[in-house]
C-alpha cells in the first residue's frame, strides 16, 4: 500500500512536471482545457502499455453559466467549471467502466489504481467485443462565438426575459437561463484521438396569473434572443388561458400534448430504443417490434441536427454518427446500438456508443400539417397538456406509464378551451400512446430542460382515446 502511494505521487509528479502545470492553493491542479487532448492520450496510452486489451478514455471540460430568477427578481448567478474522466477498460473480455469529476492528477491516479485492481475480479462479460475502427472526423466544432463572448451576460438576458413575461400578462415570474461551454475530447488506445468544442443555451420561464401557471422551454446550441423572449410569451400564453375550473371523470379523452410534455414521454419512451435495455428486458419495443403504430409518426435519433445540444460527430468509440429512424410512418426499424449489442443482435453499430450501453442523442419527431389552433377545433371531448412531472413506468417490458400534469391543464368541448382542470393524470401505455397519434402541428419546438434531458425538437401531438385518471384513481 506504502508503495503504491508512493508510485501515485511520483506519477502525479510527472505530469504536472511534463505539462508545466502549478497547483492551486486547494491543492488541485489548474489543468486547463488546452491540456485535456495530451493527458487523455497519455492516460490511454498507460493503460495500455499496462496490459489491457481496450481503452477508452474520454475527458470532458464544462464550463457553464446559470443565472435564477423567482419572484420577477434574479436570485442568483453561478459560474462553475469542471472536468469529468470515462474510463473504459477491457482485458480477456472483462469490462471495467468507471468515472469521476476530477480537480488535480491524485484524481486520475485514484480512478486508474482502482481501475486496474478491478479489471481481475469481474467475470468475462457476454456483450465483449472488440471495439470498431474508429471513422469519425478527429476534431469538429458546434458552437456559437456568441454563447462565449457574452457569458458575463446571462443576468442581462434573464431580465430581458422575466420583463417579457411581465409585459404580456404574467403577475409573476421564476426561471433558469444557463450558457454553457463543452469541451470534450476521446482517445482509443492512444492511437486514436478526437475533439470536439460544443455550446449551448438551455432555459426554461415559469409564468403565473394568481395561482395559475404555464410553462414553456427551449434548448439550442445557438444563442437567439427571439427564442428566449418567446419562451417567456409562451408560459405567459398558457398561464393567461385558464379562468373556470373544471372536473372530470376517469375515462378515455383525446388529448393534446405540448411539446414539453411530448418532450418529456418521448425521453423515456427512447430509453427502449436502447439494445442495452431490451436485452435486459427493459423495452416495450423487445416485444412489439413488428406493431404498427401511427402512420404519421417518424421518430428519430438524430446527432446531426446541429441545433440541438446533443448533436455530436463521433460516439463513444470514435464512430462517425448518424442520423436513423426508430419509428418511420409507425413502422419499427431499429434499436440503438453499439458494438457490443449490434455483435449481440448481427448487426452492425448504429453509432450510438456511450462508455458502456448504447445512448440517444437527440431526439426528432417529424412535423404535420395543423395548428395547434385546428388541433383544438377538431377535439370533441378532450384535454390539452401544457406540462407535466413525476413519470412513473410500472411496466417496463410493457411500456405502462403514469405522469401528472401541471401548469396549463385545460378541458376542450366541442372545439373550445372551457376551463381547466388539475389533480389528474395520464394512465395508459407508451404502444397506445404511439398507435392513437392522429395530429401533428406544422410548427416544432426546440425543448431542453430537467423534465427532458435529451433535446428533443418536437411538433404539438394529438392523441385520440387516452386513459386519465382522476385524483381518487391516479
Amino acid at each position: 500500500m506504502r508503495e503504491r502511494r508512493a508510485s501515485s505521487r511520483r506519477s502525479c509528479l510527472a505530469w504536472r512536471t511534463k505539462y508545466k502545470i502549478k497547483q492551486n492553493e486547494s491543492g488541485g491542479d489548474r489543468i486547463m482545457s488546452g491540456e485535456i487532448n495530451n493527458i487523455a492520450e497519455d492516460v490511454a496510452k498507460k493503460m495500455k502499455k499496462g496490459g489491457f486489451d481496450d481503452v477508452v478514455v474520454k475527458i470532458t471540460y464544462l464550463e457553464e453559466t446559470m443565472t435564477k430568477a423567482a419572484n420577477n427578481t434574479i436570485t442568483i448567478t453561478q459560474n462553475w467549471s469542471n472536468k469529468r474522466l470515462d474510463l473504459y477498460l477491457a482485458k480477456d473480455k472483462r469490462i471495467s467502466v468507471m468515472s469521476t469529476h476530477f480537480s488535480s492528477f491524485e484524481d486520475i491516479e485514484k480512478i486508474l489504481d482502482s481501475s486496474s485492481n478491478v479489471i481481475s475480479k469481474i467475470q468475462p462479460s457476454e456483450l465483449y467485443a472488440e471495439l470498431p475502427k474508429p471513422n469519425a472526423e478527429h476534431s469538429s466544432k458546434i458552437l456559437d462565438i456568441k454563447v462565449i463572448e457574452k457569458m458575463s451576460e446571462v443576468p442581462v438576458y434573464m431580465q430581458k426575459m422575466i420583463e417579457k413575461s411581465l409585459e404580456s400578462g404574467a403577475e409573476k415570474v421564476a426561471g433558469v437561463l444557463s450558457f454553457i461551454k463543452e469541451e470534450k475530447v476521446l482517445s482509443i488506445n492512444g492511437e486514436e484521438n478526437f475533439n470536439e468544442v460544443s455550446t449551448a443555451v438551455k432555459t426554461y420561464i415559469r409564468s403565473f396569473k394568481g395561482e395559475k401557471s404555464g410553462m414553456w422551454s427551449f434548448g439550442s446550441r445557438y444563442l437567439d434572443e427571439k427564442e428566449l423572449l418567446n419562451t417567456s410569451e409562451k408560459a405567459t400564453q398558457f398561464a393567461l388561458l385558464q379562468n373556470k375550473k373544471e372536473k372530470i371523470d376517469s375515462g378515455k379523452y383525446d388529448i393534446i400534448l405540448s411539446p414539453l410534455i411530448a418532450g418529456n414521454l418521448l425521453n423515456y419512451i427512447m430509453f427502449s430504443a436502447s439494445a442495452f435495455n431490451a436485452l435486459a428486458g427493459l423495452s416495450f419495443f423487445k416485444n412489439n417490434e413488428n406493431n404498427m403504430y401511427s402512420e404519421q409518426l417518424s421518430l428519430y435519433d438524430s446527432p446531426e441536427e446541429t441545433d440541438l445540444p446533443g448533436s455530436t460527430k463521433f460516439d463513444d468509440e470514435g464512430l462517425a454518427t448518424y442520423t436513423k429512424p426508430i419509428i418511420e410512418k409507425g413502422m419499427f426499424k431499429t434499436f440503438l446500438h453499439n458494438s457490443k449489442t449490434a455483435k449481440k443482435f448481427n448487426t452492425k453499430s448504429t453509432a450510438n456508443a456511450g462508455m458502456l450501453a448504447p445512448i440517444n442523442w437527440n431526439i426528432k419527431v417529424n412535423t404535420g400539417d395543423s395548428s395547434l389552433e385546428e388541433m383544438i377545433r377538431e377535439t370533441k371531448l378532450g384535454i390539452f397538456f401544457n406540462n407535466n412531472w413525476y413519470t412513473r413506468l410500472h411496466n417496463y417490458a410493457e411500456g405502462i406509464f403514469s405522469t401528472a400534469p401541471r401548469d396549463a391543464i385545460l378541458l376542450i368541448k366541442n372545439g373550445e378551451i372551457v376551463g381547466y382542470l388539475d389533480r389528474i393524470r395520464i394512465a395508459d401505455s407508451f404502444s397506445n400512446l404511439l398507435k392513437k397519434i392522429s395530429m401533428l402541428s406544422k410548427d416544432i419546438y426546440k425543448i431542453w430542460w430537467w423534465e427532458v434531458s435529451i433535446p428533443t425538437k418536437v411538433p404539438y401531438i394529438k392523441v385520440d382515446s387516452i386513459r386519465i385518471a382522476t385524483e381518487s384513481l391516479a
